[in-house]
């Protein structure tokens, strides 16, 4: 029983993760368009 809650354990832990994995790539490409559209503005 204990090797199955360990189990349950990390596989949370995993997907925890990769929904933070792809929160931080929604993040970044936002961030990439902010200082694209910032550099545009200094430009002009």
């Amino acid at each position: 029983m204990k090797n199955r809650n360990f189990i349950l354990f990390i596989r949370r832990l995993l997907i925890n993760s990769s929904t933070k994995m792809t929160q931080n790539d929604e993040i970044s490409k936002k961030l990439d368009r902010v200082i694209e559209l910032l550099e545009k503005q200094n430009k002009s």
